[in-house]
């Protein structure tokens, strides 16, 4: 009868602790935890790239790293619409700049190097991808691979904020 009373009281215990790892885990991430954002606003004129942020989550985030102050990139596939919300976020009155680009990133014949090129002199230390954009496949062997622009244009960007500005600005 002891054995079940000692197992019973680590099962318990073992519940109790795990409670109270839970408890504490959330309390220190939503109360305690200091915001890890400001590591990325470095160097002159930080900007962070938020491509898909004419709508939904990806303009909202664009508004708030805005205000966090960061200096924006934005992007969508048609030029009224990001022209619109690049207007809406300078209407905010932080006086950082407000940049945007229009690129439909499913299209096949996408030019990276002369995207990238109006930015090339730019401090990107954040990229966010909110694109969407169809899958194609490619065909190798007999093998059918997926992939998606979004995810290359989020690869080219993100290695082109992280690279040393001397390895990339020869880019045409």
């Amino acid at each position: 009868m002891a054995i079940i009373q000692t197992i019973i009281l680590l099962i318990g215990v073992y519940q109790g602790a795990f409670l109270a790892h839970r408890l504490l885990s959330f309390i220190w991430l939503y109360f305690l935890r200091r915001p890890s954002l400001n590591k990325y606003l470095t160097g002159p004129a930080p900007y962070a790239l938020i491509t898909g942020s004419t709508h939904g989550a990806g303009k909202s985030i664009a508004q708030e790293l805005y205000r966090r102050g960061f200096n924006i990139i934005i992007h969508s596939r048609t030029e009224e619409k990001t022209k619109r919300v690049a207007e809406e976020i300078k209407a905010m009155g932080m006086g950082r700049d407000v940049r945007y680009f229009t690129v439909d990133v499913s299209k096949a014949d996408l030019d990276v190097p002369k995207l990238l090129q109006p930015f090339q002199d730019l401090n990107i230390t954040l990229v966010i991808n909110y694109a969407g954009g169809t899958p194609i496949k490619v065909t190798r062997y007999f093998t059918y691979i997926t992939l998606s622009y979004p995810t290359i244009l989020t690869l080219f960007l993100g290695l082109m904020s992280v690279l040393p500005k001397s390895l990339w600005k020869p880019l045409g």
